[in-house]
């Protein structure tokens, strides 16, 4: 994995291992898809073209964009994460005392029992993996 990462320039390597402790991935093979997906510009040596074997310059162009997409996608998902978890504390705590009011549950029961039912459901997952 490290004979791969030195063919990448300093920033795409750091890049290159924050994504695979993100994915929590750390084999060779992953490495070298990433490695493929990298335009030659953030190669150590950019004059020197890539060879990976099967893989045309057209497909590795496409690898490229797609890999910077992906990255781009997998950032604007990463700095909304924490807003998202904290709305869906506040929304299961708040869903967990409305379910508590007698009145409120005895409404639901008799008119949505599904509704009050998926509120139960969403009250009783303790995390994320859960839900």
């Amino acid at each position: 994995m490290f004979d791969i990462l030195r063919k990448m320039k300093p920033y795409r390597q750091t890049e290159t291992a924050e994504l695979m402790a993100s994915m929590n991935n750390f084999t060779g093979a992953y490495a070298k898809a990433i490695l493929a997906a990298t335009r030659q510009d953030d190669l150590a040596k950019p004059e020197r073209p890539k060879a990976i074997n099967g893989v045309t310059p057209d497909q590795m162009a496409r690898m490229e964009r797609e890999l910077e997409k992906l990255t781009q996608d997998y950032r604007a998902i990463e700095a909304t994460f924490g807003d998202d978890v904290l709305q869906l504390v506040l929304a299961s705590r708040y869903l967990g005392r409305l379910i508590e009011n007698a009145a409120v549950t005895g409404y639901l029961d008799t008119r949505h029992p599904e509704i009050v039912a998926e509120f139960r459901t969403i009250v009783a997952a303790t995390s994320l993996d859960a839900a």
